[in-house]
């Protein structure tokens, strides 16, 4: 049986990883996983936020699956679905890729050897309340997300401003009128609705072997070391591992400066810190926007963060980041 293989996409933030962690919880739920994520920047966060006792994920990070990772990637789906024979294949792709250039490896791999994998659902994801400012700000490359997925999920249409979502309507419809429109909050759709996205408009097919297994062992992917290109987009990265102890509201405090513009232009910063009593606290920022989480208590372990925007201060980024917080 073949793998069906399905493109989460998105722009920083947008709400990528928290669908397919709704995905893997929901329609999905009976089916043997495997997931890949690729990072843009030096350190992996989201795999993290993705474990589960029936996934393993392997993430690629420092490379564009679409440009310097494209031959290793598509052995690496063959590989994947031979030797473990997934149900499906989630990609999540870093948010600063083309959308086309993903479709155009997933395709090649697919013709390659069809009996191997199946190509399933392009879904994009945008936040409502930005979706019309990222495209004027960034023009074609964030139309290249909107105009090359099969489904559109608006993310956060319950806290956008009406004519926030009205305006991301309007410029979907204008760029990609083929598309299918989700604007309803993930939990209202109906799991019908759901799948056609996920599958890209083709039935449903029961797996052929109980969804409880061993879990799924990701194979390596290798990084190429030839025929890299410059990045097609003008986003830069900040990573930093070995994080001190911190509080939530010192976290909380650091993150409101980086909102003032005190760091560049962040456009995204996702992480996970640690309290002095193990306590995680893994955190994610857009512009306007935080949310500082409190996970279990933990085995003593280091934080670690990746910023992504635009002229990015990176002295200041490590002086509020690297350095203990002032204790409160």
């Amino acid at each position: 049986m073949s793998a069906r293989v399905t493109i989460v996409s998105g722009f920083l933030g947008a709400g990528k990883t928290s669908l397919i962690r709704a995905l893997i919880g929901g329609v999905c739920a009976g089916e043997h996983l495997a997931v890949i994520e690729n990072e843009f920047g030096d350190v992996g966060i989201d795999g993290d936020f993705l474990q589960n006792g029936r996934l393993r994920i392997h993430e690629i990070q420092s490379g564009c699956i679409c440009c310097s990772l494209a031959s290793d990637f598509s052995e690496a789906l063959h590989d994947l679905a031979a030797q473990y024979r997934p149900d499906r294949i989630l990609i999540e792709p870093s948010g600063v890729a083309r959308l086309s250039d993903i479709r155009a490896v997933v395709a090649r791999a697919v013709s390659e050897r069809p009996g191997n994998l199946t190509a399933g659902g392009v879904i994009t994801v945008a936040d409502a309340s930005r979706c019309a400012m990222y495209h004027e700000q960034f023009g074609a490359f964030y139309g290249d997300q909107l105009e090359n997925a099969q489904t559109i999920l608006l993310s956060r249409t319950d806290a956008a401003a009406p004519s926030d979502v009205q305006a991301a309507e309007a410029l979907i419809r204008r760029l990609n009128p083929r598309a299918l429109l989700l604007a309803e909050p993930w939990e209202r759709l109906r799991p019908d609705v759901l799948l056609r996205a996920v599958n890209g408009g083709l039935p449903s097919k029961p797996p052929d072997r109980p969804a409880a297994r061993v879990p799924l062992r990701a194979v390596s992917v290798r990084r190429a070391r030839t025929g890299r290109r410059a990045p097609a987009h003008p986003f830069e990265s900040w990573s930093a591992q070995n994080l001190p102890v911190w509080t939530k509201e010192a976290l909380h405090a650091a993150l409101l400066q980086v909102d003032q513009g005190l760091c560049g232009a962040v456009l995204r910063l996702k992480g996970i810190v640690f309290c002095a009593d193990g306590r995680a606290l893994p955190f994610d920022y857009t512009p306007g926007h935080i949310d500082i989480r409190t996970g279990a208590q933990t085995a003593p372990a280091s934080g670690r963060l990746c910023a992504i925007g635009t002229a990015l201060d990176r002295e200041r980024l490590a002086a509020l980041f690297c350095c203990a917080p002032p204790a409160r």
